[in-house]
């Protein structure tokens, strides 16, 4: 199939990568002040974790809807409409008077990542030739782990004079509300899609084409697999280095910076490696290796050990989250929405998985056996690449 798009907007990819990068501030403050809102609650670190199982079980369910709706309506139509929700519920998260009411809260800013993460990588399929969408895609993904590099050492140093609620108050919420602005000023609007009328037939088309390949089945489920193993690593990891090696907040926000830097770096090797070596090659090794430092990192004695292991662990899921995302935006062309949707709800289950069987993991085994339970997650998930995705641009 020879797909052409004419050239997007110079600021196109820029407000992507704003939109992307405005859902994560949510993710990062919790992570990094975790024990902070278990305090305030009288909650341990385990049980306040589980704020973010509810905000990715809440994204699975919305994933699910959004790849009936990608259908029918138009992806920055629904992406506007997920950065404008975010703004709503982060406002309200600042100023949840219980634990309950900010779980609830909180649970709802995962809606707005269900949207925004799909509909932009469909946008970038809509709007950049095949050759430049690793590229676009690196970006994005670049941006979602830039805002630990940029969010982390802010929120680390607003919690320090007004606490979390202030760090909600004085970042979060006013970067939501740059995304959306930025979004609604700079994304084009699309013409109508000739698939979409094919599609009113049954909103349950798209599910169909995606749910009967078995490359797209084992993309997503590799999906899930390798965001548990990772995200659990982003979420619980400045808690274990704040009690297992007794470091400050900020401290901690030093090393979420550096696995961020890490990231980035693999985000940016993939994307100029893709077009040379493939994208399968760059997702089952660097699984196999990201696997293996994740199973370590929180089982070494040595606090420098340790960090060196954990950014080794970030530079390969860099390197094989751009790839993972390329395969799988190629996989069923025909519903892109449905397919990055899925995606998505991949996403967030991996999410929902990764703090919630986190937390058990670390009531009853404490942090070594979260890095080992984990680590096989992502090692499952490196089998699934290599034996049962394929790569569409490889039939020919």
């Amino acid at each position: 199939m020879n797909e052409k798009r004419n050239n997007p907007g110079r600021l196109v990819l820029p407000s992507l990568v704003l939109s992307r990068f405005a859902t994560m501030p949510p993710t990062i403050l919790t992570g990094l002040l975790l024990i902070d809102i278990g305090q305030t609650f009288g909650l341990t670190v385990g049980v306040a974790g589980q704020i973010r199982t509810a905000a990715a079980i809440t994204g699975v369910a919305t994933a699910l809807l959004l790849g009936a709706l990608s259908v029918r309506y138009k992806a920055r139509t629904l992406l506007i409409s997920g950065l404008a929700l975010l703004v709503i519920f982060v406002a309200g998260c600042t100023f949840a008077p219980s634990f309950e009411t900010l779980m609830i809260l909180f649970s709802m800013t995962g809606l707005a990542g269900a949207v925004v993460g799909p509909m932009g990588f469909t946008i970038v399929a809509d709007n950049f030739p095949p050759e430049d969408r690793a590229n676009a895609i690196g970006w994005i993904i670049a941006g979602m782990s830039a805002s630990n590099l940029i969010g982390a050492p802010i929120i680390g140093y607003i919690s320090g004079f007004v606490g979390w609620r202030g760090a909600f108050l004085f970042f979060v919420l006013p970067v939501s509300v740059a995304g959306l602005l930025f979004s609604l000023k700079y994304l084009p609007r699309a013409p109508p899609n000739p698939r979409v009328a094919e599609a009113r037939v049954s909103l349950m088309e798209g599910f169909r084409g995606v749910l009967s390949n078995t490359s797209a089945i084992a993309c997503l489920t590799g999906t899930a697999l390798t965001l548990a193993a990772y995200q659990a690593m982003v979420l619980y990891a400045p808690s274990f280095y704040r009690e297992r090696f007794l470091l400050s907040t900020r401290a901690a926000s030093l090393m979420v910076i550096g696995s961020s830097i890490f990231f980035i770096a693999g985000t940016r090797l993939s994307s100029r490696l893709i077009t040379r070596f493939g994208k399968k090659p760059l997702i089952t090794f660097p699984t196999l290796m990201a696997g293996m430092f994740i199973m370590i990192y929180s089982n070494l004695p040595n606090l420098w050990m340790s960090v060196a292991a954990r950014f080794l662990g970030s530079i390969f899921t860099g390197v094989m989250a751009t790839a993972m995302s390329a395969l799988t935006l190629e996989q069923v062309p025909r519903f892109r929405g449905t397919v990055m949707s899925l995606n998505q709800a991949a996403y967030n289950l991996g999410g929902a998985l990764g703090a919630g069987v986190g937390g058990l993991v670390i009531l009853s085994s404490g942090y070594g056996g979260l890095g080992f339970s984990h680590g096989v997650m992502m090692l499952a998930a490196m089998a699934l690449f290599h034996f049962l995705a394929v790569d569409p641009s490889e039939r020919k």
